[in-house]
């Protein structure tokens, strides 16, 4: 399963490559970062979790990455994109 997160901006002056760290550290074996970029004040992360088969509910990474990335303050225009459909951050 592919979660991607749609932002605007990174947060408290952190570069894109401490905000995956940061998001792998979270993710641990449930997932990882597989690409990302920001290019004008247009930025996407892709996370890659994986499936239930591997006995690993995609839920918790799921929220797992929320809850860091409200952590760090990302900025409150930001989605999460979970089988098509965005969630606001904060929602």
């Amino acid at each position: 399963m592919t979660v991607y997160i749609h932002f605007s901006e990174l947060p408290n002056e952190m570069t894109l490559a401490e905000v995956e760290a940061g998001l792998a550290d979270c993710l641990d074996d449930s997932g990882y970062v597989s690409w990302s970029t920001l290019d004008k004040n247009i930025g996407r992360i892709d996370l890659e979790l994986k499936d239930e088969d591997d006995n690993t509910n995609p839920k918790y990474a799921q929220l797992t990455a929320k809850a860091y990335l409200q952590s760090i303050h990302f900025a409150k225009d930001t989605k999460v994109e979970i089988g098509g459909m965005e969630i606001n951050l904060y929602a």
